[in-house]
């Protein structure tokens, strides 16, 4: 089974069949765990982020009633109970965030190593997992550095992606993107680096040369 953050929080099971968790609650709920990955989330630690402008006097009754919701669309064994608090158990399941950064780890790897063909094929797998991370935690302060991480690894995939296509001689697959990216990002010094490749590859010296 598989816990989607990455978009709408949905879970996948093995078979591909997917549910989304449409409670709100129950979808915050899900993410602080997943956010947490295998670790223990205390009980108090929980209401705060659950309940941030302020946890109503029936937060611990409550909490534990979106646990048991969220142990029926699970299944049994996903949430575990340990001491005061939760966990998931991930032993036979994963986070789409996770084997993202994994992929991202790999593409990184072929791109050192100038596999680019594999590198690509790493690249691309990680970029179709792509969805808005964590979304339901977007204005909370606890979850924003591992948002902001995983967007700096899709921008390094983007910046990757456009290396690849070039050192494939690809260039005219990699321009469209990279002129929009550039636009987007500015200040990504890389990212102008392989627009200025990839027009003077095109033939387009003086456009190159302003860039």
């Amino acid at each position: 089974m598989r816990i989607e953050v990455l978009g709408p929080v949905r879970i996948v099971g093995d078979d591909g069949s997917s549910v989304a968790i449409t409670r709100p609650a129950r979808r915050r709920l899900l993410s602080i765990l997943a956010l947490a990955g295998g670790r223990r989330v205390s009980t108090d630690v929980l209401i705060d982020r659950l309940w941030p402008a302020g946890a109503p006097q029936t937060a611990r009754s409550s909490l534990q009633v979106h646990i048991a919701g969220l142990r029926q669309e699970l299944g049994d064994g996903v949430i575990a109970t340990e001491g005061y608090g939760y966990r998931l158990d991930l032993s036979d399941h994963d986070i789409d965030a996770d084997s993202f950064a994994a992929l991202a780890a790999d593409a990184a790897l072929r791109v050192e190593d100038r596999s680019w063909d594999r590198a690509l094929a790493a690249i691309v797998a990680a970029l179709g997992m792509w969805g808005e991370p964590y979304d339901d935690l977007a204005g909370d302060d606890f979850a924003l550095p591992d948002i902001a991480r995983l967007h700096e690894l899709r921008l390094g995939l983007l910046e990757a992606r456009a290396e690849a296509l070039l050192a494939l001689d690809r260039a005219i697959e990699a321009l469209p993107e990279l002129e929009s990216l550039v636009v987007e990002h500015p200040l990504r010094e890389r990212l102008w680096e392989h627009l200025m490749a990839a027009r003077y590859r095109m033939g387009r010296h003086t456009e190159a040369l302003r860039a």
